[in-house]
């Protein structure tokens, strides 16, 4: 005999799905079925169920499931243009053309959508086949050992019906390899349409990459990957922007997917071309910079050249650097080389922006305001000290510490090309408001009489 304790330790180690599988409800699930018609035909499934005419439940659900696999090719072919669905859907018209009085299409039907798309995966496919061997049995004179009909008992035909429910009526239709064509020409047409990532992501989220299995949208990320980085012709040009923020949505989506295709697959990735494609390389190694130790050498090459001919890519290139503030460093003396010397350039704004950005990711704020007071305090003209006030300075006098308040207002202090300027008098009323409600009493404005004393200028 078992002590009690005992018996107790079994009873609470029983497997929680028993009461997963005591809570769950065929009816709440089938509300989650994709397509209204099959949510339609599936309430007589249900129907037979519940009266426990099990043996129609099993009959009635194998035709449910035909009629939604022809859906969702249907839909894949109208609304998405998938040359694929459509072919299987001729064959199958053809099939029962040429045997109208037989049922051998179905079978066809599901061994070509498992062949050839990615509606049914190896764990669908055999629900559907269990499935249809019990339908067999429902549905034809199969007489048991006791002559009776053979009836599945309640159990076995909940089981069925909760499977395909799980695997297949409640999923939207995937799409196959081929979508890839689609979805290109579909962005290309839509680029002034969605300018922006945020509003670009919600539309091929839900268009696309809902629909899409993990194997088809590492294919998407990795035709991109080449129509972004290696194709260098008037169309990718056209497209490189576009494509390059779908490259960054389907990536940030399918993280570790990507990256261990990128490992595995190096060669590839690797192969990228100079220019334009490797300059949006950059900007996307410099939010994923861990990706760049998994190139070959052959694209670090280009890389470094890259660099050393466009200023711009040499700004974005932070983990090119033995850290990020070394990289400020860096592009500090960039600046200071551009000033002496006018053949040289200094990286455009927008692009020192976008560093700033990853700095801000990189939980570099300090760095990057102590860069920005830098630059901006060492302004050579109005204009530089105008530019520089209205992309930095203003959106930081919230942020700024005491200390960095300081340092900016004597910097300001200290340069004519600053104070003198005539938009001071706007702008530095800006920094004394922000001193004010910031600060109070723990800054002395009067202490800079230069900053401050510009009048309006009409």
């Amino acid at each position: 005999m078992h002590p009690a304790g005992c018996k107790r330790t079994i009873q609470e180690t029983l497997p929680a799905t028993f009461n997963i599988m005591k809570n769950y409800s065929l009816e709440i699930e089938s509300e989650n079925i994709h397509f209204s018609k099959t949510k339609e035909y599936f309430k007589e499934v249900l129907s037979s169920f519940h009266n426990q005419n099990y043996r129609a439940s099993i009959v009635t659900l194998y035709s449910v499931v035909v009629v939604d696999i022809l859906l969702k090719l249907e839909s894949l072919k109208d609304i998405y243009q998938d040359s694929l669905a459509e072919n299987i859907l001729n064959e199958i018209k053809a099939s029962q053309a040429a045997k109208p009085n037989s049922g051998d299409w179905e079978s066809e039907l599901i061994e070509k959508v498992k062949d050839r798309t990615q509606i049914l995966d190896i764990p669908d496919y055999a629900n559907v086949k269990a499935l249809q061997q019990i339908r067999h049995l429902c549905a034809h004179p199969v007489i048991d050992s006791n002559d009776k009909l053979f009836t599945p008992n309640r159990d076995a035909a909940r089981g069925h019906i909760r499977n395909i429910l799980e695997s297949i009526l409640c999923h939207p239709p995937l799409f196959t390899q081929r979508i890839f064509e689609e979805l290109i020409q579909d962005i290309s047409n839509k680029k002034d349409l969605f300018p922006e990532k945020p509003e670009l992501e919600r539309y091929i989220t839900a268009k696309y990459l809902n629909n899409c299995p993990t194997k088809v949208k590492i294919d998407i990320f990795k035709k991109l990957w080449k129509f972004t980085f290696r194709l260098n012709n008037n169309d990718a040009d056209q497209n490189r922007k576009m494509n390059s923020m779908v490259l960054e949505i389907v990536y940030k989506q399918n993280f570790q997917e990507c990256n261990d295709d990128i490992i595995s697959s190096s060669s590839y990735y690797s192969n990228i071309e100079y220019g334009d494609p490797c300059h949006f390389l950059i900007s996307f190694l410099a939010k994923n910079d861990h990706i760049y130790t998994h190139l070959d050498d052959n694209a670090k090459v280009i890389i470094e050249r890259q660099i050393e001919d466009d200023v711009d890519s040499k700004c974005l290139a932070w983990f090119l650097s033995d850290s990020f503030q070394k990289h400020l460093e860096s592009i500090k003396e960039i600046i200071k080389a551009a000033r002496q010397d006018y053949s040289l350039n200094s990286p455009r704004l927008n692009y020192l922006d976008r560093l700033f950005e990853l700095g801000k990711g990189l939980n570099m704020n300090s760095e990057v305001n102590s860069f920005i007071i830098w630059y901006f305090g060492s302004a050579h003209s109005f204009t530089v000290a105008d530019n520089l006030f209205s992309w930095f300075i203003y959106d930081r006098l919230q942020l700024f510490t005491k200390e960095e308040m300081l340092e900016l207002l004597s910097k300001t202090e200290s340069n004519s090309q600053i104070y003198e300027r005539k938009a001071a008098y706007e702008d530095h009323s800006e920094i004394k408001v922000a001193c004010e409600e910031r600060f109070d009493d723990e800054i002395n404005l009067t202490d800079y009489p230069k900053t401050f004393s510009k009048k309006k200028s009409w």
